[in-house]
Order: C-alpha cells, then structure tokens, then sequence
C-alpha cells in the first residue's frame, strides 16, 4: 500500500500538482466556531419567552413577602440577662481552674524520681559513670567495714541481701 501511495503521489509531483486548488480566506478558521454557534443559537431560541409579569408586580413584591413573614417573639430580657451572665460565669470558672493548674509547680526531690526515670535519663543524655565516681559522690560513709571477711560470711550476706544492685551495668 505504501509503495502505491509513494507512485501516486510522484506522478501527481511530476503533472504540477503541488496544491489542491481550494483556497480559503484569510482567518477563516479562527472564527468559524463563533459564527457557526451564533447562528445555532440565533436558529433555535425563540424570540418570545411566553411569560408575562403582571404589573408593578416588582413595586409590590417586598411588601408582600415583608407582611407574610412572622415576627420572632422576642424573649423577655429577664432571660436573656440570665443567660448571659451564667455564660460569663462559666467562662470566668473554666479559666480560673485551668490557669491554677497549670500555675501549680510541681517540687520533683530525688524521692519522687524513679530508679528508671534516673536511667532513662543517662541513657538519653549518653552520661557515663563508673563506680569510682558514684562512691565519690556518696554521701555515706562507711566506719564499721571489717578489714577481712571470710568467704562463708561473703556467701551468707550476699544469700540474705537483694543482690539486684550488684548487676551493674558500665
């Protein structure tokens, strides 16, 4: 099919044959979608809409529809004092009690800190403490230490004791 195409369209190449000899005006392409839907619409919509308003029907109109509307009863001004001062009141109340708690310090001692909340604690700021420096730290002393201890009495102190603390982790 294409070899045909490629001969037809030499021959017509050889004959002069280069335009089709149908012209078109200038722009014509670029407004032909406006008129065509101009006239469409001039075509299909009537020229009458078939309705008719009756006279000084729009003078009239706000003072019907005004005098068809019922007036709201307005409450007493009683209730309406009332409700606006218990309102405020509850206004006033929730923010009294929220700025006092949230004014309340809190004294955080070494007593109310938890042994996990302390390790927690070095574990997040990478701190770093051997036993050398705990003990200098201490504040206790230690006056009443044997200078030697048998083996026997090491085994019967260390089955009496909580030997939790001895699990120390550097």
């Amino acid at each position: 099919m294409d070899k045909e195409l490629k001969t037809y369209l030499n021959e017509l190449n050889k004959k002069n044959c280069d335009q089709s000899g149908f012209t078109v005006p200038d722009d014509y392409f670029e407004g032909i979608e406006d008129a065509v839907f101009s006239k469409i619409t001039e075509d299909t919509l009537p020229s009458r809409t078939g309705f008719t308003v009756p006279e000084n029907y729009f003078k009239t109109l706000e003072e019907q529809v005004i005098s068809k509307i019922e007036t709201p009863k307005k409450t007493g001004k009683l209730r309406s004092l009332i409700i606006r001062f218990t309102t405020s009141a509850a206004a006033v109340l929730l923010l009294f009690f929220g700025i006092s708690q949230y004014n309340q310090a809190t004294n955080i001692t070494f007593d109310s800190l938890t042994i996990a909340e302390i390790n927690d604690w070095m574990l997040e700021e990478e701190i770093t403490i051997d036993s050398y420096e705990i003990a200098d730290i201490s504040e206790t002393t230690y006056t009443n230490i044997p200078e030697s201890i048998s083996d026997q009495e090491l085994n019967d102190y260390l089955d009496t004791t909580d030997s939790d603390f001895l699990y120390i982790e550097n």
